[in-house]
């Protein structure tokens, strides 16, 4: 097979034809880099406004969260508290607010004097006596008192003041845990000073009788913790024993100088002032950590960082037992008992009772019934007979 050469072009290429090279002008280049960065600017913004928007709801919703843990627990404390008294408001300012308030709440159920004795009986007569510091009780299992709480006793009573007789005496020692049935045990409690002095009476009537009832408070604290991080104050909780106990952190992220409890006065007709009674005014500002501050308009980032919470803390009604549970008067073998003369009952004069005559019923006369006329019943004429014809003769 015989191969076709073309013929050789003037210019010595040996090709027939080539197609022209295009690309992208410079123009159309900036138009599309343009456009791009358009585009980038504004996804840049869109995501970097929803992360701002995400951490502001984060804050504000932190800040929440922070302010009702803080008030349920300060709420359901104090609702079970026993009235707060001037002393008990510490670590003041100078204008009325302080960083720190004490009560005192009921530990368990109540217990008696005495203590249940090894056949299952209650005790009987005198358990403590006057001149004694110590006091035997029966506590049932759930209360463990521990030194530095207070001794509730009703009869006698102490401290012998009717404003603080339910605040009790300090516990200085625990002894004698002993199991006194499935319910409870008998404990040993020894107290600052003899029942004489605690309770103001001498000789027995500050002895302490067995079978009356006594109960075991414990002191409680809330606090401002500005010390152990004074980049984060922080509001704390803790049990006022001697032992100590670790305190709870409710919240943190207060601001610098928080001053959160005040005086309310629960009754301001009370006399003398030192027998006034409080309720909490409590005023607590929150912020957000440092490094969760977010960036908004200038003047305007306090409503995301700053949350302030206020209520008035009420506690119950009265104590937590207001029991008086005195025993009944002993009277001697030589005391004579008064004769009571009865009084005569009045004889009570009966008014008669007034006869009553009765009215007459008339007398109904019957309306007379008229007589109906009958009518006459038409009689049909008689018929007349037609005579009969005579024959005639033919």
């Amino acid at each position: 097979m015989a191969m076709k050469s073309s013929p050789a072009q003037p210019n010595g290429d040996s090709t027939s034809s080539k197609s022209p090279l295009t690309a992208f002008t410079l123009v159309e280049i900036m138009v599309a880099g343009t456009l791009l960065l358009l585009v980038l600017t504004a996804t840049t913004m869109v995501v970097f406004n929803g992360m701002v928007a995400t951490r502001k709801a984060s804050a504000l919703n932190d800040t929440s969260v922070k302010a009702r843990r803080a008030f349920d627990h300060l709420s359901t404390e104090m609702a079970s508290a026993g009235d707060l008294s001037a002393s008990d408001f510490l670590l003041p300012n100078g204008s009325g607010n302080y960083q720190k308030i004490t009560y005192r709440v009921q530990v368990g159920g109540p217990g008696v004097s005495g203590g249940i004795l090894s056949d299952g009986t209650t005790a009987q007569g005198t358990v403590s006596l006057s001149t004694g510091r110590t006091v035997v009780v029966w506590l049932p299992n759930a209360v463990v008192p521990r030194v530095g709480d207070y001794l509730v006793l009703t009869s006698p009573a102490i401290p012998p003041s009717p404003a603080d007789s339910t605040a009790g005496t300090p516990i200085t020692a625990v002894s004698g845990a002993t199991a006194a049935g499935s319910l409870g045990k008998n404990y040993t409690l020894t107290l600052g000073d003899t029942l004489e002095n605690l309770s103001g009476l001498t000789g027995t009537s500050a002895d302490v009788k067995a079978n009356n009832i006594v109960l075991i408070k414990r002191e409680r604290a809330y606090a401002v913790d500005a010390a152990t991080d004074p980049n984060d104050i922080r509001l704390v909780w803790y049990e006022s024993t001697a032992a100590g106990t670790t305190p709870l952190i409710l919240t943190h992220g207060l601001t610098a100088g928080q001053y959160p409890f005040g005086q309310q006065e629960k009754d301001p007709t009370v006399t003398p002032a030192s027998a006034m009674k409080y309720l909490v005014d409590f005023n607590l500002k929150l912020g957000t950590a440092p490094s969760q501050d977010v960036n908004v308009t200038a003047g305007k980032n306090s409503f995301y960082t700053k949350n302030n919470v206020r209520a008035l803390l009420v506690n119950k009604s009265g104590e937590s037992s207001s029991l008086i549970n005195n025993p009944p008067p002993v009277t001697s073998a030589s005391s004579t008992t008064p004769t009571t003369t009865p009084t005569p009952t009045p004889t009570i004069t009966t008014t008669p009772t007034p006869t009553i005559t009765p009215t007459p019923t008339p007398t109904i006369t019957p309306t007379p019934t008229p007589t109906i006329t009958p009518t006459p019943t038409p009689v049909p004429p008689t018929a007349t007979p037609t005579p009969t014809a005579t024959p005639r003769p033919t």
